[in-house]
């Protein structure tokens, strides 16, 4: 019986201190405002949520915000306010930090080869290792967050694969799957097509498309000037020969009306 209480407790006590990881990334959808939840697509940075600031998007600070966890910087915070990097909080800056007013700074701010731009922060010093990125598109889970190389992708924007949230390159862009023809007026144009394969042909699908010609073909989409438009039937009221039935041909008749046929 007490070992099976000793075994029930030590169970309890993996469950209770059993870390959970996820991650949020700011999306900046409704403002530049750090402290505004609609900012980012999973709630705000906490010890348990990691957050990211993609490439090109700014975050700004203006009020305290606290962060007790992982901040990988690929974009720019701006700080206008008090920022509390907490015991056992990090900032990995890859882009740029513009601190104008107070960072307290007990936990680690990596520099990562970013831009720290303004008061340097309070506490600790600024970290200036040239740090790696935390996900090595391996496959593994080397950041500890839960996620397994959620950075990475295709960075190439020409590629058919390119993944526009991807902050590191997985090695994986591909240029086959979207090539075809993109010439718009090609019989074999495709419309899924992002990259021109010098496929495109524009003579099978040439031909008359007269539909009134002798020539006509309904399948035609090219006209290759096959047409005999001389030769083309014309309606039997079109008097004057210019394709539409109108007030001159009607003068034509009004003029041959009455009169005698050889």
């Amino acid at each position: 019986m007490k070992n099976l209480i000793v075994c029930i407790s030590l169970a309890l006590l993996c469950l209770t201190s059993a870390t959970t990881f996820s991650q949020t990334t700011f999306t900046g959808v409704m403002s530049t405002n750090w402290a505004n939840t609609g900012n980012w697509d999973n709630g705000l940075p906490s010890v348990d949520n990691s957050g990211t600031i993609p490439v090109g998007l700014s975050v700004s600070n203006s009020g305290t915000i606290s962060i007790s966890g992982i901040i990988e910087n690929y974009g720019t915070i701006n700080n206008a306010g008090t920022i509390i990097n907490e015991s056992g909080g990090n900032i990995h800056n890859f882009g740029s930090i513009y601190n104008s007013a107070t960072i307290y700074n007990f936990g680690v701010i990596y520099s990562c080869n970013g831009a720290y731009i303004g008061i340097l922060p309070n506490i600790n010093p600024l970290e200036t290792t040239d740090c790696l990125a935390e996900e090595f598109c391996d496959g593994i889970d080397n950041d500890g967050d839960g996620q397994i190389d959620e950075e990475c992708g295709c960075t190439t924007p020409s590629a058919c694969n390119y993944d526009e949230l991807a902050f590191l390159d997985d090695g994986g862009c591909e240029y086959l799957t979207c090539q075809g023809c993109t010439g718009q007026l090609a019989c074999n144009y495709d419309p899924t097509a992002t990259l021109e394969d010098g496929s495109c042909d524009y003579t099978t699908c040439a031909g008359c498309t007269y539909e009134l010609a002798p020539e006509y073909d309904s399948s035609a989409t090219i006209d290759d000037g096959s047409c005999a438009v001389s030769q083309a039937p014309l309606c039997q009221a079109d008097l004057n020969g210019d394709l539409f039935v109108d007030t001159q041909d009607l003068l034509i008749f009004l003029v041959a009306y009455n009169g005698a046929c050889d």
